[in-house]
């Protein structure tokens, strides 16, 4: 569909913007690379593993939980923190790395401890 053609094009238009920046290379190649999967399954360009980059690696995970846990125009209603991290970890080694959806777990539980997360 149009629509998915579109959404799947975002990130080449962020790579495009920044990477005419002096110094914003590696910004723009991160930023690419934000929906691409470890199993390769994603896009633009199917790439997976260690092609990522780990900055891409890392933005798809917080991309992915700010997506959930907030309201957005395809869905009314956000999630708790919990389901959050659920869908997350559910998708660990396949979405998303594994070691940076470990490393996630952890921040989580640091910020939850301290009371730095709502919902």
């Amino acid at each position: 569909a149009l629509e998915t053609q579109q959404l799947q094009r975002h990130p080449y238009w962020g790579m495009e913007f920044v990477r005419r920046m002096t110094q914003w290379q590696e910004a723009a190649l991160i930023i690419s690379q934000h929906h691409e999967r470890v199993d390769g399954k994603g896009y633009p360009a199917m790439i997976g593993g260690d092609d990522i980059h780990n900055g891409a690696r890392i933005i798809a995970i917080l991309d992915a939980f700010y997506a959930i846990i907030n309201a957005r125009a395809d869905r009314a209603l956000r999630r708790s923190i919990l389901r959050a991290v659920s869908e997350i970890n559910a998708c660990s080694g396949t979405q998303f790395c594994a070691k940076w959806v470990s490393i996630f777990n952890l921040m989580v539980r640091e910020e939850s401890r301290e009371g730095l997360l709502g919902h």
